[in-house]
């Protein structure tokens, strides 16, 4: 790219080594849909990187995008019961260095957003970075949960659950001016996780703001999610919760919403039937 290129929104989807997915289909069917939710974009100063391994299915993806291969192995992933601090060491060093490599050739002055390959963003994104360039970016407060049912959840400290939830400028993510010599901590901090970096800059002239509206949607037990967790009625206001925990309960009751059309056209979100 060259240096005097008009900033851009730098997608950029890290896909798990295929030997570490038991079923690849979902993988393929929720990357198609991510794929096609960030190509809602209304304005069109963005691109995509897709990073996966050499010889992976990948989905058709829209225009816009562009798949950089790596020959990663597959990550040795110590036991999570025996070690849950090595295990998502582990994991953040395989996702980071994907990223990494996702953005080699973006601007400094670009903007990256980290999208998990099974969720959904806004279609306000990118008019709303144009319209900001030069802030060092956000961080989502606010975003929804989803299960594929009639409901979907407004979560309240979504950058603190979702890996979808941050748009940083690149040059304050630290990669080195020869990028792959940059160190492994600030692979693992700044890019394998969604945790540290808004805490990091916090404080500091280049502290992420707050992004002022919703501004991604988090997939939970899709049959596909790679999150563990349960649907958002059994996880945000089951019925044990108002006996046990009062206040979480009203509160979540509260982020509670029905499914709307706007919300699906914005997220470009189809509906389980139309799959």
């Amino acid at each position: 790219m060259s240096a005097d290129a008009a900033p851009k929104l730098v997608f950029v989807i890290p896909v798990r080594h295929p030997g570490s997915v038991s079923n690849w289909n979902l993988v393929h069917r929720n990357l198609s849909e991510t794929a096609q939710s960030i190509a809602n974009q209304n304005d069109p100063n963005w691109r995509c990187v897709v990073v996966a391994n050499e010889g992976a299915d990948l989905p058709s993806l829209p225009s816009g995008f562009v798949v950089r291969y790596v020959d990663f192995p597959l990550p040795d992933l110590p036991a999570r019961a025996d070690d849950e601090e090595a295990f998502y060491d582990a994991v953040r060093l395989d996702k980071g260095r994907r990223i990494l490599h996702g953005i080699a050739d973006a601007n400094d002055h670009d903007y990256i957003m980290v999208v998990d390959y099974d969720d959904w963003v806004s279609a306000r994104l990118t008019s709303w970075v144009q319209r900001n360039i030069g802030d060092p970016g956000w961080h989502f407060r606010k975003g929804y949960v989803h299960d594929g049912s009639q409901y979907i959840l407004l979560h309240r400290d979504f950058s603190e659950l979702c890996g979808t939830s941050h748009i940083v400028r690149k040059d304050l993510l630290c990669i080195s001016e020869t990028w792959t010599a940059t160190s492994e901590t600030v692979i693992k901090r700044n890019l394998g996780s969604h945790i540290f970096l808004r805490h990091d800059l916090a404080g500091t002239e280049n502290a992420l703001a707050e992004l002022p509206f919703p501004g991604a949607i988090y997939r939970v037990d899709y049959g596909s999610s790679n999150s563990s967790s349960e649907g958002v009625l059994q996880t945000y206001v089951p019925k044990w919760k108002l006996r046990k925990r009062p206040f979480e309960f009203v509160s979540n009751a509260i982020g509670l919403r029905i499914m709307t059309r706007k919300i699906r056209s914005e997220f470009n979100l189809q509906s389980p039937d139309s799959r």
